[in-house]
């Protein structure tokens, strides 16, 4: 929970301020898929000069756990489950200061946080999928 707890914050603060160079920061916490798609992300937000404001809400809680992994060579992974409430978190074109972003109600993300052995030794966000679902 603390590495998602732990990348919330940082995609936050990419979406803040999204000039800076974050590959080492999502390096730290996240896998790919999950890695290039929010760098790509992020750099599209800094092309179009837009950052983001305020807070997001979350309330995330594990929903499943599988700490052994697989003979397949599969890892160990953890499923959580979180409401994500962005409507006090506003796009805004920091040029003009026209706000871009839609109304959207709270919905749900399911992340899938990864194992990596040694080298890595650490859990990993690889995936978050988020759903038209609301919370």
């Amino acid at each position: 929970m603390a590495v998602y707890r732990d990348l919330s914050d940082l995609v936050q603060g990419a979406r803040r301020d999204p000039a800076q160079d974050w590959l080492p920061a999502y390096t730290q916490l996240t896998a790919d898929p999950y890695r290039s798609a929010e760098l790509l992300e992020i750099s599209a937000l800094n092309d179009r000069g837009i950052t983001h404001t305020g807070d997001v809400l979350h309330a995330p809680e594990v929903v499943e756990v599988d700490l052994a992994g697989g003979t397949d060579g599969t890892l160990g992974t953890v499923t959580i489950e979180d409401c994500v409430d962005t409507r006090q978190f506003p796009a805004t074109v920091e040029a003009t200061g026209e706000v871009v972003s839609a109304e959207r109600p709270p919905h749900i993300a399911v992340a899938t946080l990864v194992f990596y052995p040694p080298p890595e030794s650490r859990w990993l966000v690889s995936t978050i999928d988020v759903r038209d679902e609301t919370c």
